[in-house]
């Protein structure tokens, strides 16, 4: 699993609105290493689902983090902050990212995402294991 610190800054514009708005997310800190379950501040999970019939797989991976939200999206037009110790930081989400080998044992990709970050994905079924 992803381990280490992360640092999180996502801006939202919504011009649409009148006035226009914006609003920021923002956390750092260490990647939580705890097991994730179900509302409960921090944890991490990964997965990755085998789809033989199709020889398709996907996966993905979250940690829940603490953020701090801040929009001046309201009546006031003025910046409000909250925070929110239950943020999903999503940091692998790939619902098809390629095909297994013709002989179901092995998953090999690389790319790079429109962000810039590379991904190397690389799976081999042991001899014997089901």
């Amino acid at each position: 699993l992803r381990s280490g610190s992360f640092n999180y800054d996502m801006l939202t514009n919504q011009p649409g609105r009148n006035p226009p708005c914006r609003g920021t997310s923002q956390g750092a800190g260490a990647l939580p290493l705890l097991p994730y379950q179900p509302f409960v501040p921090s944890g991490t999970a990964a997965g990755l689902s085998i789809f033989p019939e199709t020889l398709q797989y996907g996966g993905g991976g979250l940690s829940v983090v603490t953020v701090t939200n801040t929009s001046n999206c309201n009546d006031r037009n003025a910046d409000v902050s909250t925070v929110d110790p239950m943020y999903s930081m999503v940091w692998w989400n790939e619902p098809s990212v390629g095909a297994i080998s013709a002989d179901g044992k092995s998953i090999r990709r690389s790319y790079t995402a429109a962000n810039g970050v590379s991904y190397e994905i690389r799976l081999d079924k042991k001899i014997g294991a089901e």
